[in-house]
């Protein structure tokens, strides 16, 4: 028990409220074992004493006079059944929505083909775009020599043997139009995001993390630098930046007006801006709602 509080105790991080009504043994079959509310009342006193200007003073209140009994009476059986049910599947609705699995659900939806660029990574792909992403995550965007970061990020996913490789997509990434607007503006990276997509009561949760996003003009962009695994389908990167963008602008309430998807490759890097952004947020909305059966 003592172990119990301690832990609990010690993980508040502003403020510690504590309920100490029962001045009672919980087991009164075992005398001079206080229960939690006459241990942590014990330890307040003793810090107390020689903390200095803390209020330890106990405090009371009348607890408010129970309502009277409504008299409506109850439903039928039916009547009552039928409420549980749609309760219970408004309940399992999911209310927040990845940008991922929207993603995913828009490129269901198409017949395109996967095809590799030339010049992108093939074997090792996955790991190697997580080595990307994670030097491009903490690097200083003015940097002329990210060699350091770059042999780090590779010795973590084991791909030392891909040095080459990651240096080169990871320069590549820098010299992208879009990071190097960020370096000189305020910038977040793995910025978080959630809004309700639209103003309606049932409106789901739309979120995600925007790899890249920056001010410019009082404008909001983002720059999604995803993983280098060029075989995914660009349909599948368009909603899932409309996504971001429904995100950033609903809980920012400024315009995103352009969602650039930086595509890497050893040879250089290619962006791509999201044709028809306001009809690819008005799909992502339409597809959130789906999934939230909304």
């Amino acid at each position: 028990t003592i172990r119990l509080l301690y832990v609990a105790a010690t993980r508040a991080r502003d403020h510690l409220v504590v309920s100490v009504h029962r001045d009672t043994d919980v087991d009164p079959d075992k005398p001079g074992r206080p229960g939690p509310g006459r241990l942590l009342a014990g330890a307040l006193v003793e810090v107390g004493r020689a903390a200095v200007d803390v209020d330890l003073s106990p405090t009371g209140g009348v607890l408010p006079v129970a309502g009277a009994p409504s008299g409506r009476g109850l439903p039928d059986r039916q009547t009552w059944m039928a409420e549980r049910d749609d309760a219970l599947e408004a309940a399992a609705r999911p209310r927040t929505v990845s940008a991922t699995a929207i993603a995913a659900y828009g490129a269901d939806q198409t017949t395109d083909e996967d095809r590799s660029r030339p010049g992108e990574v093939g074997r090792h792909g996955t790991g190697v775009g997580r080595a990307v992403h994670g030097a491009l995550e903490v690097l200083d965007f003015t940097t002329t020599d990210p060699s350091d970061i770059v042999r780090e990020q590779a010795i973590t996913e084991g791909l030392l043997g891909d040095l080459r490789t990651i240096d080169s997509l990871v320069r590549a990434g820098l010299e992208t139009n879009s990071v190097r607007r960020a370096a000189i503006t305020r910038h977040w990276r793995e910025l978080y995001v959630a809004a309700p997509v639209d103003d309606a009561d049932d409106a789901p949760v739309v979120e995600g993390y925007i790899d890249l996003a920056f001010l410019e003009d009082d404008d909001l962009h983002s720059a999604v630098a995803d993983d280098a695994d060029r075989a995914v389908k660009a349909r599948r990167y368009r909603l899932q930046g409309a996504a971001y963008a429904v995100a950033a602008q609903r809980a920012t309430g400024l315009p995103v007006r352009r969602v650039l998807l930086c595509f890497l490759a050893t040879d250089g890097a290619t962006e791509v801006e999201v044709d028809d952004l306001a009809g690819a947020m008005d799909e992502v909305t339409s597809i959130a709602r789906d999934l939230a059966g909304a």
